[in-house]
C-alpha cells in the first residue's frame, strides 16, 4: 500500500480560546503537585520510588508504616506552603526543606500533573536555592537515588520530563544563594520547540544534596500549555492567550479502505473509531491450546480441562515436530497473541508466515513480550511481580496479512520423546471478506512503522485521554445522596461522553461502591445499569489501577474514558440503594461534539449481575456462567470480574465460550479464566496494563476477593445479530463464591441485554470474610 495514504494529520480547533497553565503557589495549595517518596516495601522489597496525593496531610499507613525514611523524629512531608523560606522578606511559595525532614540522607523529588506543550512561548518559573550545586544534572528519573551520599558533591534544579520515557530533556539548577530572592527563570521557547507536542509531560523539583542546609524553593510556574487530566484543569488557574489553534498529532485521514499495520495501530489509539461499525466488516476468532474434547453443550466431555500443547497439526519441517497453532487462508490479521509455558525454560521457537513467507522467528517470549517486534505495551508480560515463566505473555501488535497467515512452534521439550512441556497459547485474528486489501505484515513494514508503533506505545503507556485539542465542556459538581435518592444531568447532543469521575465517601466504603449504581440514557435508550465501582474496575474494595479505559487513584477517585456517543441527549443519574449516606466528590463529566453516523453509529452499554454465594459444583458437576448475551448488531468490548472465593483453591480453571450470531458451538473456547485476562497460573500478583488489569488477587490463593478487567480495541468482537459470553465456573474445590460480572459492548440503536436493575442484588451485603460466602 503506498505510505503516503496514511498520515498523521495536526487537527486545528477553529475557535478555540488557548490557555496557559499558571501554578502559583500562594493560596497554599499544591494543585496537583505530588511528593515522591521511597516505599521500601515496593518492587518484592527492593524499594520504589512513589506518588502521594497532592496537598497530602499525612504519610498513608501502607507506605514504610506511615514514615518518610530514613526515619527521624522530626519528619514531615516534604512540602509546606508557608509565610518564607530562610533569609527571606516572607515570600510565599513552594519549599523542600530537607533538614526538617531527614538530616539531608533523602533524596527530596516532586512532580507536577502531567501536561502537553500545545503553545508557543517559554516555560517560565520563580526558583531559588541554597547551598552550592557541584554536580550534573541527572539524565534520567532512573538516575534519581534514594539516599544522597554525605561524601559526593549533589545537584538542585527543576527538570522537563518526558512522561512516557522517564528522560530529563531539559534542565534548570537552582539559583542564587543562601536567604537569596526569587529569580525569574525558563525553558526558552525555542528548546520547546524542539520537543515532540505529541508527548506528555511533567516538571520534577529535585534535590540530591546531602548537607543539612540545603533547601529549595518554586512558584508562579507558567506552562504554555494544558493539563493531561481535564478534572484537574478545572481546578488549576489558567490564563487566557486569546483565539488560537489548540493542536494534538491525531490519525484521520486513511487512504481507501485497505488494511494496514499503520491502519490497524490509528484505530487501537483512536479512542471514537470503535464506536462506529467498520467501514470493512470483518469476524473475529480465537485459536487456542482449548482440549479439544470441548464440541458442544450436549457432549459429555464440555468440560474437559487438557487445554495445553493442542494444535492444529504436527508438522516436520529441518527434522524438527512443529505444532500449527492457526493455518488461515484468505485476509485477516492477528490482533492478540497470548501464550505461557511450564515445564520448559521458554526458549522454545515460534515462526510465523505470512502469504508463505517467513515473516517473524524467535524465541517465542522473546517475541511475544521480550521486545523483539516492538516495545511494551504492545509487547509486555504480566504481572512483573510473578516470576517470569510464570507470566502470561502478551503481543498487541496487529500482525496483517493479504493471503494467509500460518503460525508454528516447536522446542525439544515439546517434541521430546516423553514430554515435559505443556503449551498454552490464545491467538485472536480477525477475517476480512475476499478481495479486501491487505498491505501484509513484514520485517520492512515493521521497520517503516517504527514511529506510529513508538507513538502508540506512548499513548497507551501515559495518560492521554484523547480529548487534548477538542472543544470540550466540563460539568462539575459535588452532591450528597440520603438512602434512597438519586441526582441526574442532561447533556444535549450530537454529542459524546468522554470521561466521567467521581469518588464515592471517598473509596473507603465498600457497600457505597456497590449500593451506588451509575445508570446512563442514550436518545431515550437505557444501556448502562453498573454499581459504580464494578463499573471502574476496582469491585466493593478500592484498588488502584490505570487502564486504557480506567483508572482508579489511592484517594477513591474513578475514571473513564470510554466514548458515550448520543444524537439528540443522555441522561446520567446516580442512584443511591445503599442503607447509608453518600458524598460524591470530585465529580466530572467531559463532553466534546461527536459526528453521528445514522448508519453506522453505535450506543455505549453495560450490564452487570451477580451470583451471590454460589457452589462451584451444581450436582457434582462444573458449568457455564453467563456473563452477558446481547441481541443486535454491535462489538464485545470487555469484561470485568469481581469475585470473591469462598475457600483458598483456585477459582479459574475455567474457560471463556463465546457463542457469535447464533452458533451452536463456540468460536471463541479459551484455556482458564486468568488466561483471559492475560496474566498465567492462578497467580495473585497485581498488576495493571492498558487492556489487562487485576488490581487485587489475593482471592487466588485465600479466602478474598479477585478483581480483573480485559479490555478489548482491536480484538473487541463484531457480531449482527447477537452475542453470548459464558465462563466455566470451574473451581478446585466444591465450595460456593460470590462472582459478579460486567460487560461493556457497543451496539446500534434498538440492540438489546439480558442485564438490567439488579436493586436487590445491590443492596446486598458485600462479603467481607470467608463466612458471608459460605
Amino acid at each position: 500500500m503506498n505510505r503516503s495514504t496514511w498520515v498523521w494529520l495536526v487537527l486545528a480547533v477553529v475557535g478555540a480560546v488557548s490557555a496557559e497553565t499558571v501554578f502559583d503557589f500562594n493560596n497554599r495549595s499544591m494543585q496537583g503537585w505530588h511528593n515522591r517518596v521511597w516505599d521500601a516495601g515496593a518492587a518484592e522489597g527492593k524499594g520504589a520510588w512513589v506518588d502521594l496525593p497532592a496537598d497530602v496531610i499525612d504519610m498513608p499507613k501502607t507506605i514504610n508504616g506511615g514514615k518518610i525514611l530514613p526515619e527521624d523524629p522530626g519528619n514531615n512531608l516534604f512540602f509546606s506552603s508557608t509565610d518564607g523560606y530562610p533569609g527571606d522578606q516572607n515570600e510565599q511559595g513552594s519549599f523542600l526543606k530537607p533538614k526538617q525532614i531527614d538530616q539531608g540522607l533523602n533524596v527530596k523529588w516532586v512532580r507536577s500533573p502531567a501536561f502537553h506543550l500545545t503553545e508557543d512561548g517559554d516555560l517560565t518559573f520563580d526558583f531559588v536555592w541554597g547551598k552550592n550545586i557541584d554536580s550534573k544534572a541527572p539524565a534520567s528519573e532512573a538516575d534519581i537515588p534514594f539516599a544522597a551520599d554525605k561524601s559526593q558533591s549533589a545537584w538542585v534544579g527543576l527538570c522537563l520530563r518526558d512522561a512516557g520515557t522517564g528522560r530529563f530533556v531539559l534542565t534548570c539548577p537552582g539559583t542564587g544563594q543562601m536567604g537569596g530572592r526569587y529569580v525569574a527563570c525558563r525553558f526558552p521557547a525555542e528548546a520547546l520547540q524542539a520537543l515532540d507536542r505529541t508527548r506528555s509531560y511533567t516538571l520534577d523539583l529535585i534535590t540530591l544534596r546531602a548537607a543539612f542546609e540545603s533547601w529549595i524553593a518554586l512558584d508562579n510556574v507558567v506552562i504554555p500549555g494544558v493539563l493531561d487530566d481535564p478534572v484537574l484543569r478545572a481546578k488549576v488557574k489558567t490564563r487566557d492567550r486569546g483565539p488560537a489553534p489548540v493542536c494534538e498529532a491525531v490519525p484521520l485521514m486513511r487512504g481507501g479502505n485497505g488494511i494496514s499495520l499503520a491502519s490497524l495501530l490509528m484505530d487501537l489509539a483512536d479512542r471514537e473509531s470503535l464506536s462506529y461499525l467498520d467501514a470493512v466488516p470483518f469476524t473475529t476468532r480465537l485459536y487456542s491450546s482449548y482440549d479439544r474434547r470441548t464440541t458442544t453443550a450436549d457432549k459429555p466431555d464440555w468440560f474437559a480441562n487438557d487445554d495445553h500443547s493442542q494444535f492444529v497439526r504436527i508438522e516436520e519441517h529441518d527434522g524438527k515436530k512443529w505444532g500449527v497453532l492457526a493455518d488461515l487462508q484468505g485476509p485477516g490479521a492477528i490482533v492478540r497473541f497470548w501464550v505461557t509455558v511450564a515445564g520448559t525454560d521458554g526458549t522454545g521457537t515460534l515462526r510465523i508466515y505470512i502469504d508463505g513467507n517467513l515473516a517473524v522467528e524467535g524465541r517465542v517470549l522473546d517475541v511475544i513480550s521480550g521486545g523483539a517486534l516492538c516495545g511494551a505495551p504492545l509487547s509486555s508480560s504480566v504481572s512483573p511481580r510473578t516470576d517470569y515463566l510464570h507470566r502470561g505473555h502478551d503481543l498487541y501488535l496487529p500482525i496483517p496479512f493479504a493471503a494467509s497467515c500460518k503460525v508454528m512452534y516447536t522446542s525439544p521439550t515439546q517434541f521430546a520423546e516423553k514430554r515435559s512441556e505443556s503449551f498454552y497459547y490464545n491467538l485472536e485474528a480477525r477475517r476480512y471478506p475476499q478481495g479486501t486489501p491487505v498491505e501484509s505484515f513484514s520485517k520492512a513494514v515493521l521497520q517503516r512503522e517504527r514511529v506510529t508503533i513508538d507513538e502508540v506505545n506512548r499513548r497507551l503507556a501515559g495518560s492521554d485521554k484523547g480529548l487534548l485539542g477538542k472543544p470540550c465542556a466540563l460539568t462539575a459538581f459535588d452532591a450528597t445522596l440520603a438512602p434512597g435518592e438519586s441526582l441526574t444531568r442532561r447533556f444535549k447532543g450530537p454529542a459524546a461522553i468522554r470521561q466521567i469521575a467521581l469518588s464515592v465517601n471517598r473509596g473507603h466504603d465498600g457497600q457505597a461502591l456497590r449500593s451506588t449504581v451509575l445508570s446512563l440514557t442514550f436518545d431515550g435508550e437505557r444501556t448502562v445499569w453498573v454499581p459504580v465501582g464494578d463499573f471502574f474496575g476496582t469491585g466493593y474494595q478500592l484498588a488502584a489501577s490505570h487502564s486504557w479505559y480506567s483508572d482508579v487513584t489511592p484517594d477513591g477517585v474513578m475514571t473513564c474514558a470510554w466514548v458515550m456517543p448520543f444524537e439528540r441527549d443522555c441522561e446520567m443519574t446516580i442512584h443511591n440503594y445503599g442503607t447509608g449516606r453518600i458524598v460524591l466528590s470530585d465529580t466530572q463529566v467531559v463532553t466534546a461534539p461527536y459526528r453521528w453516523d445514522g448508519a453506522r453509529s453505535m450506543y455505549f452499554g453495560a450490564g452487570w449481575t451477580e451470583y451471590a454465594k454460589h457452589p462451584t459444583r451444581i450436582n457434582g458437576s462444573h458449568h457455564d456462567l453467563n456473563y452477558v448475551t446481547l441481541t443486535g448488531t454491535g462489538r464485545l468490548l470487555g469484561t470485568a470480574l469481581t469475585l470473591y472465593n469462598g475457600s483458598d483453591k483456585w477459582w479459574g480453571e475455567g474457560d471463556e465460550k463465546v457463542f457469535v450470531d447464533g452458533e451452536t458451538a463456540p468460536s471463541f473456547v479459551g484455556t482458564g479464566s486468568e488466561d483471559y485476562y492475560g496474566y498465567a497460573w492462578g497467580r495473585p500478583e497485581p498488576f495493571s496494563h492498558p487492556f489487562l488489569m487485576q488490581p487485587n488477587g489475593s482471592g487466588a490463593t485465600a479466602a478474598a476477593i479477585v478483581l480483573n478487567t480485559r479490555n478489548r480495541v482491536l480484538d473487541a468482537i463484531p457480531f449482527t445479530k447477537g452475542i453470548q459470553f459464558d465462563m466455566e465456573m470451574w473451581h478446585w474445590q466444591d465450595t460456593k463464591v460470590n462472582y459478579a460480572t460486567t460487560a461493556y459492548w457497543y451496539m446500534r440503536p434498538g440492540g438489546t441485554s439480558n442485564r438490567g436493575e439488579a436493586v436487590e442484588a445491590v443492596r446486598r451485603p458485600v462479603p467481607k470474610s470467608a463466612k458471608d460466602v459460605l
